[in-house]
């Protein structure tokens, strides 16, 4: 999913209903979550305000990429799970 689309879609929310905008929403915070989206983009920051991701969500994404972290890693050098 292209992020630069989804800003669009949001800029545009006045037209959408509020469970498009949360589902919208949803989808994108999962998308970070997993690992889908870049967390490092400096779009994110402009997302990560226009969603008003809370705290707690920041923290979620936070632990999500701290648990994907060693297993890519451990892939790398060969090691990890199997």
């Amino acid at each position: 999913m292209c992020v630069c689309m989804c800003v669009c879609v949001l800029q545009a929310g006045h037209e959408m209903k509020e469970r498009d905008v949360v589902y919208l929403r949803t989808v994108l915070l999962d998308g970070f979550m997993n690992g889908q989206l870049p967390r490092d983009s400096p779009i994110f920051s402009v997302i990560s305000k226009i969603l008003k991701i809370t705290p707690q969500e920041m923290e979620a994404m936070q632990k999500a990429k701290a648990a994907q972290a060693p297993g890519y890693l451990a892939s790398f050098l060969g090691g990890g799970r199997r």
